[in-house]
């Protein structure tokens, strides 16, 4: 115990320092703002409710294995706390510009995108839990748990990252606050359909931080109050159920793996978040997803997996410090990077989550890309010179001149 209260402590005097490098630095109004969120859920909000409020809700693990978790937080916010400082001394050229306006490449693209999106979901009409509980009064298994919908893990990268990222593309360009409050309640009702309410909540805390500016207001308020309205019309449960899940789950589906780690659990590596959901709650058929770097203990072990986290957390300050610089302000970029870090911070690292990954960043470069080309030849050549094909296109040129 007391060695608890010790690690608890130091846990939350490297969390202060934490604070106050980030605002130092202003943190909170820049790219990262979501991974310090999600940082904060998984490695701090945990322990009060463990060591100051002795709460027992997912309390599966061990004394050992809860001093294991307070020992790696501590560790972890030193990591970030640094990382903010190393992320902030680089300097990229401000020579480099990217053009932001749309054309009508962009409008196609995403018209397409989105007309294929939408012919999905209604064909598959009926299947989606929220339209089920609608229309049949009744809760169904979530599709990428029951399976019910073909390829829905493929879509629903586009039903969960990629349609908000084009409405918030165009959030800016909106003149009408009526026609930004319809297209806001689209996109709540389609980040719903799948029975999935982590998203929604992180498009609303996004929400909050990049365009309400962290104030608080009668419209924040409104929002708040239709989105704990949603939670309780689809899963039934009390709002204090909510918050707790909000602050506590994650961070105690972390700590599970460590006990199962230290039991010896027999992990099925394909399967290793719905055996934490068991191991949690005591029955099958669910999903106890947490930090990505929980995996990686279980896969490499703790050191290699701690050294491997510190590789990734290099790359995404490094490009974290880029968009700051070049794409601060644009909404459709800082959701899509924002996206990329919540399938990180709230899940695995495996090749799904990698294959999503990869669709999210490859949305936001055709974008990029389409903004700053004024033909689909030039975009084509751009990409070509870009990947080493620069010499094979003056020659193609000059034998087309002669």
């Amino acid at each position: 115990m007391v060695i608890e209260y010790i690690l608890f402590s130091l846990l939350t005097l490297m969390y202060v320092s934490f604070l106050f490098i980030g605002f130092r630095y202003n943190e909170h109004k820049k790219s990262l703002v979501i991974f310090y969120v999600i940082s904060t859920i998984i490695f701090y909000t945990p322990s009060i409710y463990y060591s100051i409020f002795l709460g027992e809700a997912y309390k599966v693990f061990s004394a050992g294995s809860y001093l294991q978790y307070l020992a790696f937080s501590i560790l972890y916010f030193l990591i970030i706390t640094l990382l903010i400082i190393v992320k902030n001394s680089i300097n990229f050229s401000k020579n480099i510009t990217f053009n932001h306006s749309s054309n009508k490449l962009v409008y196609l693209y995403m018209g397409y995108v989105t007309a294929a999106i939408l012919a999905y979901v209604v064909f598959y009409f009926d299947r989606f839990p929220l339209i089920n509980l609608v229309l049949e009064g009744s809760r169904i298994e979530r599709p990428d748990m029951s399976g019910s919908i073909p390829l829905y893990f493929t879509f629903s990268t586009f039903i969960f990252f990629i349609i908000p990222s084009y409405y918030l593309y165009f959030y800016d360009r909106i003149q009408s606050n009526v026609v930004k409050l319809i297209l806001f309640a689209a996109v709540s009702i389609i980040l719903l359909i799948g029975g999935n309410k982590g998203v929604l909540v992180y498009f609303y805390i996004f929400f909050w931080i990049f365009i309400f500016k962290m104030k608080i207001n009668f419209k924040l308020l409104t929002m708040v109050v239709i989105a704990f309205s949603a939670y309780l019309f689809i899963t039934g449960s009390l709002v204090t159920s909510g918050i707790r899940r909000f602050f506590v789950t994650q961070g105690a589906a972390f700590i599970a793996r460590f006990e199962m780690l230290n039991i010896d659990f027999p992990f099925d590596l394909h399967n290793i978040d719905g055996q934490v959901f068991e191991f949690i709650y005591g029955y099958p058929d669910g999903s106890g997803p947490s930090f990505f770097v929980g995996d990686f203990f279980i896969h490499i072990g703790y050191i290699i997996g701690t050294a491997t986290m510190l590789l990734i957390f290099l790359v995404f300050f490094y490009i974290s410090r880029f968009i700051d610089v070049h794409f601060k302000n644009n909404l459709f970029i800082l959701w899509s990077f924002t996206a990329v870090i919540y399938i990180l911070g709230m899940g695995s690292l495996d090749f799904p989550a990698f294959c999503r990954i990869v669709a999210i960043s490859l949305n936001a470069i055709i974008v990029v890309s389409l903004q700053n080309t004024k033909s689909i030849s030039n975009f084509a050549v751009n990409n070509l010179q870009f990947l080493g094909f620069k010499g094979a296109l003056a020659g193609e040129r000059k034998n087309k001149n002669n």
